[in-house]
């Protein structure tokens, strides 16, 4: 085994952690960098997830250059990081660049073991863009659901939201031209605009502009808080989609699929699982209607296995599954896991947990051919941790139980092939099973189709 990254890819620095929105680099002073305005670079929004009573962690992690991390409000004021940067005590929406040749991962995460953000979330920091697909939110009679919408940009965005059910599109007044200042995040509550009793998908469009949009889940049964988590989006709509880290052990597991088109989707699964392919009987073949959201119960053919799901469908759709940490003598958590993009050949992630918490990465090869695979494993301090090499036969999904760490940053590397991740973390919050979900993708599967273009934290 190699050791996890030469120090010339990836310079982790000792960091100063201080709140209200900076990153300062130890024995560098907090004031203002504006880099050059000309160079091209691509900026990453992190909703703020978080409450002043409930304060978000944020990490962000690259392989050796320059980052910036600046307050949404505040773009043109902001700070470099070089390596690994960690922020505490967030209650606000931030923004964090970097050159678009880099390669780094932003991600952000709130625990607590009571009030409205009961459990542990976790989610992936996103650049802008023009579309968005959320399958897999609650607005059932007893949850609460909040759409964030973040512009990072200098000029004000109007978007769309149009939900879609079991029995097609939902009206929901208001939901129409809502406008978005500029280099601020608005939250829409949706409990008074339409309400449904199972599984929903949002699609956010801009008629101007462009946004990151995710959803803040969480469940008030009996009119108490529960559990919360972060909704993320999934892949635009396509006729073959993955979806990668759907936890192991006790619990539901619900799959929501949308079928945007004009025409029923007739969807095959397979379960990409630890012994490779399997097709669960009963669910071989699934029918989604037109314009419709229709949500299946996997957790009985599952069997408790961690897996991955793949479906092949006839017309362009998109999925997320619900899971949840089960019945027991503690509280239950849930959390979302949607289709992703593959990989890039080399990804850098952070995974903004406690030591007390238990990660687990779930590579899956979706492709055809075997693929090689490095996970290595570092802290947020520089201590290099562990590498793992890990063949993926076809269809087959490996596991890897990271030892325990303080905010651990993973490097992922594979020699070709299509190979999807997500990473499930698990940690006891008082009387609650905490469950999380992260969805990793390369940083330019994040930024969708948007144009090149300068740096938002410019203004420009």
């Amino acid at each position: 085994m190699r050791n996890w990254i030469p120090a010339a890819a990836l310079t982790v620095a000792t960091v100063v952690v201080v709140g209200a929105g900076t990153l300062v680099p130890a024995g560098q002073p907090g004031q203002p960098v504006i880099p050059e305005a000309n160079r091209a670079t691509i900026a990453v929004g992190c909703p703020g997830i978080g409450s002043a009573a409930t304060p978000a962690l944020l990490v962000a992690a690259g392989d050796g250059a320059v980052l910036t991390t600046a307050k949404l409000t505040s773009p043109a004021t902001r700070n470099e990081v070089t390596g690994v940067g960690v922020l505490r005590d967030l209650a606000q929406p931030m923004l964090v660049g970097g050159p678009r040749s880099a390669v780094f991962g932003v991600a952000t995460s709130v625990s607590a073991n009571s009030g409205p953000l009961s459990g542990l979330t976790l989610a992936a920091c996103h650049s802008a863009r023009s579309e968005w697909w959320i399958p897999g939110v609650s607005i059932a009679e007893d949850d609460q659901a909040e759409l964030v919408l973040l512009n990072q940009d200098s000029t004000e965005a109007a978007v769309d939201v149009t939900l879609i059910g079991a029995d097609g599109r939902i009206s929901a007044p208001g939901s129409r031209g809502i406008v978005v200042g500029p280099h601020s995040q608005r939250v829409v509550s949706l409990g008074p605009i339409a309400t449904s009793p199972t599984p929903v998908t949002l699609r956010v469009q801009t008629s101007q502009g462009r946004v990151v949009a995710g959803l803040r889940q969480s469940r008030w049964p009996g009119n108490r808080a529960s559990a919360a988590d972060w909704v993320p989006a999934a892949v635009d709509p396509a006729t073959r989609v993955v979806i990668p880290g759907i936890p192991g052990g006790p619990g539901a597991r619900r799959l929501v699929v949308v079928n945007p088109g004009e025409r029923t989707a007739r969807v095959g699964l397979e379960v990409l699982g630890l012994n490779g392919r399997v097709v669960l009987t009963g669910l071989e073949s699934l029918d989604v209607p037109a314009g419709t959201t229709r949500a299946f119960e996997l957790a009985a053919g599952l069997g408790g296995e961690p897996t991955a799901v793949r479906l092949a469908s006839d017309r362009p759709i998109t999925a997320s599954v619900i899971s949840d940490s089960g019945e027991g003598t503690k509280g239950v958590d849930f959390a979302v896991q949607p289709a992703t993009e593959p990989i890039g050949d080399m990804s850098i992630w952070p995974v903004p947990v406690p030591k007390a918490a238990r990660v687990t990465v779930m590579l899956t090869n979706a492709g055809e051919a075997e693929v090689a695979t490095t996970v290595s494993l570092s802290n947020a301090i520089g201590a290099e941790l562990k590498s793992y090499q890990v063949p993926l036969p076809p269809g087959l999904t490996a596991l890897i139980d990271l030892p325990a760490t303080e905010l651990p940053v993973l490097r992922i590397e594979r020699a070709g092939g299509d190979v999807r991740v997500g990473v499930i973390a698990t940690q006891t919050l008082g009387t609650i099973a905490g469950l999380g979900s992260l969805a990793v993708a390369p940083l330019q599967a994040q930024a969708g189709s948007a144009e090149p273009s300068f740096d938002p934290l410019t203004g420009s």
